[in-house]
């Protein structure tokens, strides 16, 4: 997880959150990718600026061996 906090202008009370997260779905899943989220907050309230989705990629030896087992499973 990566955090960051700015303050654009030192002489308001704004700041500019982000977040990145990996995620998973149980212990031994592989990532199925990096969510970050910018959040804007201020003593108006807060709002989501930005939200970008990554899908993690998988390395080649792995998309051989997926490959492998579809075609098993088609058999």
């Amino acid at each position: 997880m990566k955090l960051s906090v700015t303050q654009p202008d030192p002489e308001l009370f704004t700041f500019i959150i982000t977040v990145q997260v990996v995620t998973f779905v149980g212990p031994h899943n592989p990532p199925y990718g990096i969510e970050t989220i910018t959040i804007g907050a201020s003593p108006y309230g807060t709002r989501v600026i930005d939200f970008k989705h990554e899908d993690e990629k998988l390395p080649t030896h792995l998309k051989v061996h997926i490959s492998n087992i579809l075609i098993c499973l088609n058999c």
